[in-house]
């Protein structure tokens, strides 16, 4: 007779293992079964509503990955992670101002954190407010002076407002750390 290790489960750590286990073998949609199991055995473990909710985005389930993170944030509301990761699949879905919503969240709970800025000023940049990204990479670029990507964006997005010599600095900033995009445009925008 042969148990499988689903059966053999109680606890909710249990089914997390298994659920982190089929997530590393990129078997997603084991992984959320084993979530949703977790989530059977203890309604409030916010871990396994965040493991889901990443899961669903690996297969395309944003609205998924949406609700499971705004359960995370009812459970608990001052985690900036919750509303980043929620922010994240909104953004994959084309919300954009609510993703944008979220990422402002995500800064008001951990100022901090240089990708949270990032994120908001490139979703900024997908409507094209350039004028209103240049800010966020300033603080993301504050916040993380080695955030090659944030000066790379910011590059871009001066470049977009008019301000190329600008532009073209952060381009070369980025660059430094081999940020292939940034090498690219500034070859063929900065000579």
């Amino acid at each position: 007779m042969v148990i499988s290790f689903a059966a053999l489960c109680q606890s909710t750590d249990d089914y997390i293992y298994q659920a982190k286990t089929n997530f590393t073998g990129k078997d997603y949609k084991a992984a959320i079964f084993f979530y949703t199991k977790a989530i059977d055995v203890n309604p409030r473990d916010t871990s396994a509503y965040r493991g889901r909710a990443l899961s669903e985005i690996e297969i395309d389930d944003f609205r998924g990955a949406i609700e499971d993170y705004t359960k995370n944030i009812e459970i608990d509301p001052n985690n900036a992670g919750n509303f980043f990761g929620r922010a994240n699949a909104k953004f994959y879905s084309r919300n954009i101002k609510g993703a944008i919503a979220d990422f402002t969240n995500a800064i008001k709970l951990n100022p901090k954190y240089s990708e949270y800025y990032r994120s908001r000023g490139y979703a900024k940049a997908v409507l094209s407010d350039y004028k209103g990204a240049i800010p966020d990479y300033d603080k993301a670029i504050e916040n993380d002076p080695a955030n090659a990507e944030a000066y790379y964006n910011r590059g871009v997005a001066k470049i977009k407002v008019s301000r190329k010599d600008s532009g073209c600095l952060d381009l070369k900033e980025a660059s430094k750390s081999g940020f292939e995009k940034a090498i690219d445009l500034a070859e063929k925008y900065c000579r």
